[in-house]
């Protein structure tokens, strides 16, 4: 895709990195097409004044020449890209170009980051408090070695993401639309606090939400489809929630977002998120094992039977996807196969299995440490997909097939067949199943690479 600019004045040229991650090999992970785009970097340019020349690379699908020119690298992502993005920042660093890094994976591996030498700026939060700052510090050449933007940030009257910056042709479409996925953020902030999660750690525990009509006049303006919604959890507030499917069914557009558990006690709300065009819900099961729920802070989760949750989201007519952590502490070999077998049988649409992530920063990573159960800190791998910790009842060996094989059974073609013709969507159900099977056949987690 071309993207005319109008020419730049100097110092006024800013490349905006996605890294990639390196797998268990060291070889850079990168492909053809990913799921969908980040949200981040267009956010981040949208948030940038006019005049400025502006380029957006995701370094998961582009080739891109690492002598590439620019006045100001501008870096972000989540743990497992940060040691791609201190390989990348050493380039223009040594080519005296000013690189500032963001993001959540900054809040598990500042110390690393600062001791590399190659960022100019680390930025500790969000980006809202302190952008304009860095801009202007920029043109002054006088970048500050960190900047903090804390976890407070106002969301009314935020931009809308800059996605004609994003070369859409290397995104997955889902079938029947033009246009790939696009992510849209309505509330940040989690009420939860697991103890394996950076996000209250990083966005705090209080939601913060934006304005329902802030919302819908983003989604307008980007002419999208089909919505993802990067909240961590939709349901958070039931009565806002309800607001929001309120205003998005005039939209007659098809969305998917991330959901509490609680969110089956609320039957009546989830029908109307179907009405406003929700096809996809991934739904943060966890663990059907009450011990482990509670040992993670979220014991509440246990007294609701995924078969209940996925009945309620069948009822409502969006399909469920069941979103699993393996390697809890009480998780075996037997336990897993018939976490999957029940998984399988519970009415559930899809199955997400992830290994548990013990990222710096976390309660869990401070236990493993403490107890010498880390087995690197190779944190291009603390992904959710690899083995990084020696499980309490298990080898890592035993965890990562336990993970596979739940993968493969559970999107086998016959069982795939079956729940797509029980859909409400079939084609929906049909075409991502169909992607998570050929991930299954091919030895890879769904989102392998996508981070």
């Amino acid at each position: 895709m071309t993207i005319a600019r109008a020419p730049s004045r100097p110092g006024r040229r800013i490349l905006f990195i996605k890294p990639s991650a390196y797998d268990q090999r060291g070889r850079l992970i990168r492909g053809p097409r990913a799921f969908f785009p980040s949200r981040t970097l267009p956010y981040l340019a949208a948030l940038t004044p006019p005049g400025f020349d502006l380029r957006i690379i995701d370094d998961a699908v582009q080739d891109w020449p690492i002598d590439h020119e620019a006045d100001l690298v501008v870096l972000t992502g989540m743990l497992p890209n940060m040691p791609r993005a201190i390989d990348i920042a050493r380039g223009f660093h040594q080519r005296g170009i000013p690189t500032v890094i963001g993001g959540i994976g900054v809040f598990s591996v500042r110390k690393l980051l600062a001791d590399s030498g190659v960022f100019t700026s680390i930025v500790d939060g969000e980006a809202e408090p302190v952008w304009p700052t860095i801009l202007a510090d920029h043109q002054r050449g006088q970048l500050q070695a960190g900047y903090c933007g804390g976890h407070d940030a106002q969301l009314a009257g935020l931009p809308t993401a800059r996605y004609d910056l994003v070369d859409m042709r290397r995104y997955w479409r889902m079938p029947g639309h033009s246009r790939p996925l696009l992510a849209v953020e309505t509330a940040r902030g989690c009420p939860f606090d697991c103890s394996f999660c950076a996000v209250t750690l990083y966005f705090g525990r209080r939601m913060r939400f934006r304005p329902v009509g802030d919302v819908i006049d983003e989604i307008r303006r980007l002419g999208a489809t089909y919505v993802i919604f990067s909240d961590d959890d939709l349901m958070a507030d039931a009565d806002r929630a309800a607001e929001l499917f309120a205003a998005l069914k005039p939209l007659g557009i098809r969305w998917g977002g991330q959901f509490g558990i609680a969110a089956a006690r609320h039957p009546e709300v989830m029908r109307l998120a179907a009405q406003s065009g929700c096809r996809n819900a991934m739904v943060g099961i966890e663990s059907l094992t009450p011990q482990n729920l509670r040992d993670v802070n979220k014991g509440r989760a246990a007294q609701i039977p995924v078969e209940h949750v996925a009945e309620v989201f069948r009822a409502a007519g969006v399909a469920m996807t069941a979103s699993m952590i393996f390697g809890l502490e009480h998780d075996t070999v037997q336990s897993l196969g018939q976490t999957t077998d029940r998984l399988i049988h519970s009415g559930a649409d899809f199955l997400l299995p992830w290994i548990l992530c013990p990222g710096p920063g976390c309660e869990v990573h401070a236990q493993f440490q403490r107890e010498g159960r880390l087995l690197h800190q190779n944190y291009s791998l603390y992904n959710g997909i690899d083995v990084v910790f020696r499980p309490r009842h298990m080898t890592p060996a035993q965890l990562a097939r336990a993970s596979q094989d739940a993968l493969k059974r559970f999107y086998s073609l016959a069982r795939i067949a079956g729940r797509s013709w029980r859909a409400a969507d079939k084609l929906d159900v049909l075409g991502l199943s169909l992607y998570f099977w050929n991930a299954a056949r091919l030895g890879r987690h769904p989102f392998y690479g996508v981070t």
